[in-house]
């Protein structure tokens, strides 16, 4: 995928940022991982309402790095939780990645973007809630192609995952919808298969 992807700000991301505004007391004092920050809005709202953030995106991009750190930076008195970021290219995991505390909760919107890096990114997923069983990832995804879905089934069954449906309509007010550009966008919760969340 073009690194440029990850500086536009994508309907997907929109989303995701108004569900964690909503729910806000959910986030609050929570160890939250941000995959494919991209822009940063996510990841910067999180800190906003309590979380305690690690943003990352690929290993090679230097412009979103600097973009979130300079975000970080100038909107860091805002947080009522913290922000950082480290690059991490799914799925090859440096030091500092691995070292990381145990997340509550992940993020990721429109991360399912290209079918090649669908199963890199379960994989990492996978790790993740293997360090914490509890916790859980908060996707949002943009309906492209329609096979598209049926081979994240087949991952989430080989990563032994599970997948809830989140209605948008339950928090994504009828007035906004213009923002979504007319896209067919889904949230989803992911967990390990037979673990009980307390976030939904």
């Amino acid at each position: 995928m073009d690194p440029s992807y990850g500086m536009y700000l994508w309907p997907s991301a929109i989303l995701l940022a108004d569900y964690l505004c909503i729910n806000a007391r959910q986030f609050d004092g929570k160890k939250i991982l941000e995959l494919g920050t991209g822009t940063g809005l996510c990841g910067l709202i999180a800190a906003l309402i309590g979380g305690e953030v690690v943003m990352t995106d690929l290993e090679d991009s230097v412009i979103i790095r600097e973009n979130c750190q300079w975000a970080i930076q100038h909107n860091k008195h805002l947080f009522k939780g913290s922000a950082r970021y480290l690059p991490f290219t799914w799925n090859a995991f440096s030091p500092s990645i691995l070292e990381l505390s145990a997340p509550d909760i992940i993020l990721g919107a429109d991360v399912l973007y290209d079918e090649s890096d669908f199963e890199i990114l379960m994989a990492s997923v996978h790790f993740f809630l293997q360090k914490n069983p509890h916790a859980i990832f908060l996707t949002t995804y943009q309906e492209r192609v329609d096979s598209y879905r049926w081979t994240i089934e087949i991952l989430l069954d080989r990563w032994n995952l599970e997948m809830e449906d989140i209605p948008i309509e339950t928090f994504f007010a009828d007035d906004r919808t213009d923002l979504l550009q007319g896209k067919t966008i889904s949230l989803w919760k992911i967990s390990n298969k037979s673990v009980d969340q307390g976030v939904g």
